[in-house]
């Protein structure tokens, strides 16, 4: 990959957003209503010379008391869902539909006025784990605002670039003939300082801006800790799913739309032919899949429910400890947290993608740790049960209730204590008698916050 000579760009893409570096601070304090977007230790593609890191945004992830424009109904920049209660101003499609392809069924819409620079502003907060130099893209839908039906010029003005990088090999989309490829398609674009309002702009060295990419430099300094990235309003219509910052110079060169979502959107686990485990009796057939990877989560407060974490995360243990430490040794340096409440039955959902290339009846295991809540210090049997489906395609909460039996956790209960809890740690040299506690030892005590805390044990489910 060619390295770009600037070292940072501060400017605005004319339209909807005007994004600005200035904003992209050091030591920043986390808003309330959100949790910055972390980037995993293992986010990267590729190896040796050609691969990149990436840290991915959800584009409705902005801290709530960040919005600079309060309405009701709301305007300027807003968060919406896969409710189908939100329509465009053009041609009244819904923002989001139901079956929206919008990463986490959400996205950042825009809801009036037509026209208003600087009308409102959000901010997001990014934790890097790797220093670099890091190229921004985003995942995008646009909506017919109504005030020109002849193009999208009017609701998000890019596409012109003639001075830019690989202007021959880009394809107009912005004329009003185009309704089947927006309004609600989400479609993946490098981001460059605007031809159409920046023209005249040059950088410090006398070089035209117009037409660079937009350019994020993290130092060794900046990583791990929080820096804000703010976004101001220009124009209603772009829908924007999803930011990506990435050390790649130019994803669409390399990568078609598809691969972009495979990657960064639907991040599906899938099984290689090769993963086999092989004994001189059998060969055992596995899917090993990353709990932090997931591809949808019902609860909209990024702060309740389920989280991915990693090891520049913010989260901290009741005793203290980073959820997860820089030692940890969580695969990928990355894990499947459970925040607040302490309780909560059904209170969020996470879905994950799985690919098999082997038929067979599978068993699941987990690799996991506890973390003390704070509910009863004499146990871990307070933080120790969770909902599993019963079967692929199916939602535990509705759909299995077995035979003679009643009661909403009915469906894949899964509990950490009992004879069969996963808290009781199956011994190793074999289940003779078949899952019973004989062969289990019991870590469910309070006394065992060494064994737990951070260390990662296996165990079957």
């Amino acid at each position: 990959m060619k390295k770009s000579i600037l070292t940072q760009i501060t400017g605005f893409v004319a339209g909807v957003i005007m994004v600005t570096s200035a904003q992209f601070a050091a030591n920043a304090q986390v808003p309330e209503f959100g949790a910055p977007s972390v980037q995993n230790p293992c986010n990267k593609v590729g190896s040796g010379s050609n691969a990149f890191y990436f840290l991915s945004m959800e584009g409705e992830s902005f801290f709530d008391n960040s919005k600079t424009l309060v309405t009701d109904p709301p305007t300027g920049f807003v968060k919406v869902y896969n409710d189908g209660t939100n329509f465009s101003g053009g041609y009244t499609n819904a923002i989001l539909a139901t079956n929206t392809t919008a990463s986490l069924q959400g996205a950042l819409g825009t809801f009036g006025p037509l026209f208003g620079r600087f009308a409102d502003k959000v901010t997001y907060q990014v934790v890097f784990s790797q220093p670099g130099d890091y190229y921004m893209y985003m995942r995008f839908t646009m909506f017919e605002n109504g005030s020109n039906l002849g193009s999208y010029l009017s609701d998000l003005n890019y596409g012109g670039d003639t001075n830019g990088p690989g202007a021959a090999s880009r394809t107009d989309y912005s004329g009003g003939a185009n309704t089947n490829f927006w309004e609600g398609q989400f479609h993946w674009n490098q981001l460059f300082v605007s031809s159409f309002l920046s023209g005249a702009i040059t950088n410090a060295d006398g070089t035209p801006r117009a037409g660079n990419p937009f350019h994020y430099v993290v130092t060794p300094a900046m990583v791990g800790v929080p820096q804000d990235f703010t976004i101001a309003y220009r124009e209603q219509g772009v829908t924007i799913d999803q930011w990506l910052f990435s050390t790649h110079t130019n994803l669409l060169n390399d990568y078609t739309q598809q691969q972009l979502d495979d990657l960064f959107v639907n991040k599906v686990a899938v099984q290689q032919p090769e993963n086999t485990v092989v004994t001189p009796t059998n060969n055992y057939p596995f899917l090993v899949m990353e709990t932090e990877n997931f591809v949808a989560k019902s609860n909209r407060n990024l702060t309740a429910g389920f989280a991915a974490v990693t090891t520049v995360s913010t989260n901290v243990a009741f005793y203290g400890e980073s959820i997860l430490g820089t030692n940890t040794t969580a695969s990928g340096k990355g894990a499947l947290f459970t925040q607040s409440p302490s309780f909560g039955r059904f209170s969020d959902f996470v879905n994950y993608k799985v690919q098999f290339a082997a038929t067979g009846d599978y068993y699941l295991y987990m690799r996991f740790t506890m973390y003390e809540n704070g509910g009863n210090l004499a146990h871990y049997i307070s933080e120790d049960s969770f909902i599993l489906p019963p079967d692929f395609n199916k939602n535990p909460q509705n759909d299995w209730v077995p035979p003679g039996t009643a009661g909403a956790d009915n469906g894949g209960y899964t509990e950490g204590f009992g004879a069969h809890g996963f808290l009781l740690i199956l011994n190793y040299g074999g289940d003779t008698n078949g899952p019973g506690a004989a062969s289990r030892t019991d870590y469910s005590g309070g006394a065992n916050t060494n064994f737990w805390e951070g260390q990662f044990h296996w165990n079957q489910l």
